[in-house]
């Protein structure tokens, strides 16, 4: 045992032995410190227990367990507390560096762990100079069970969510879930995806939905549906709210009373009802006064094609070029021909031409024969 002795005789402090140890001790509340020439208290541990070198490079905090780098007065929210006291001009402020040896596969980790287990981790793939943030996969110590979530390689400073080779600025592998996504520009909407007026959406090579002006593309132009409302399938420029478009029929203007559905082509061209056997295919003409109030009917069933109004007051009329009505059949089931409102079963305004016989019904002996 050495002591040391103040001027006055007083035992201040003593180096003892115990076993392999060596103990510096002081008494009296006295601090230890080491003062190397010209460098002032270049290593201090206070009576009360912190730890001090040189002022702030390094502090310990012993009544509050917290470390400081850099500051004499470690905040309370940190474990470890590092200041750079330089002037915000300077190139570096405060830095913590973790080294490993070049190519070393494990590289540099910082590990975040809920009391023995593994919980998180930052790694620096020294090997494949990746930088990884993962988490752990089970309640334990074994880094086998790392998870790497996010990659990004040093070369090409792309970002991986589930890859380690991303090949874009960011490439996810798995699903993405996105309360809006903004794509060529600033202006984002609540639940949706926005692309600027350029933007495409493809699949494969292919161009889904595209925006041309004010209007809506779709498939590589096969569908188009303009600001106004009206659909063109076929073609950009629909002439009634739906225009199928097959090929050019010519030069015509679509009549403004019939242009809720055009259908064009420069041949043959039409529309198929196909219904199951045994079943009515049907052409409804509706009003708010009847949702039934005429119809083209073909029933399959009764072999039986059915053209004409529902109701007994409505009549049906064949008319023939310019317009002119040449057939009537009211709804009492009198035919007119040439008058719009026959009397008897069969009203002709006008001449008959009869090349054979008028036969008396149910009596086949009874007729005029104007065949001679």
């Amino acid at each position: 045992q050495i002591n040391f002795k103040d001027n006055g005789g007083s035992n201040v402090a003593q180096i003892t032995t115990a076993g392999d140890d060596l103990n510096l001790v002081t008494v009296s509340s006295r601090d230890i410190n080491l003062k190397p020439g010209g460098l002032g208290n270049a290593f201090t541990v206070a009576s009360n227990g912190d730890v001090v070198v040189n002022t702030d490079t390094f502090f310990v905090d012993a009544s509050n367990d917290n470390v400081g780098i850099g500051t004499a007065s470690p905040q309370d929210v940190y474990d470890l507390n590092i200041y750079s006291a330089g002037t915000s001009s300077d190139s570096r402020g405060a830095s913590l560096g973790l080294s490993t040896v070049n190519n070393n596969v494990t590289g540099s980790v910082i590990r975040l762990t809920e009391a023995n287990y593994i919980g998180g981790y930052l790694q620096y793939d020294a090997y494949n100079n990746i930088l990884n943030i993962g988490v752990h996969a089970d309640n334990d110590t074994n880094v086998a069970n790392d998870n790497k979530i996010i990659s990004i390689p040093r070369d090409s400073k792309n970002v991986g969510i589930g890859t380690i080779d991303p090949n874009h600025n960011l490439e996810v592998t798995g699903s993405l879930r996105a309360d809006s996504i903004v794509i060529g520009t600033d202006t984002v909407y609540e639940h949706s995806l926005n692309l600027n007026n350029e933007g495409t959406i493809r699949i494969g090579n292919a161009e889904m939905i595209d925006k041309v002006g004010n209007d809506l593309e779709l498939h590589q132009g096969k569908l188009y549906i303009e600001n106004g409302g009206d659909v063109g399938v076929g073609t950009s420029s629909p002439d009634g709210k739906l225009h199928v478009y097959e090929a050019n029929a010519g030069s015509f203007t679509v009549d403004g009373t019939a242009d809720t559905l055009v259908l064009e082509s420069n041949g043959d061209g039409g529309m198929t009802i196909a219904t199951a056997a045994a079943s009515d295919g049907r052409i409804i003409f509706a009003t708010p006064n009847d949702a039934t109030e005429a119809e083209i009917k073909f029933s399959s069933s009764n072999a039986l094609m059915t053209i004409g109004p529902t109701s007994p007051s409505d009549s049906l009329v064949l008319q023939a070029g310019n317009a002119d009505k040449i057939v009537y059949v009211s709804g009492n089931g009198n035919v007119g021909i040439g008058s719009a409102s026959p009397t008897t079963k069969l009203d002709v305004n006008g001449n008959i031409a009869i090349t054979a016989s008028l036969v008396h019904a149910g009596d086949t002996n009874t007729s005029l024969d104007f065949s001679t």
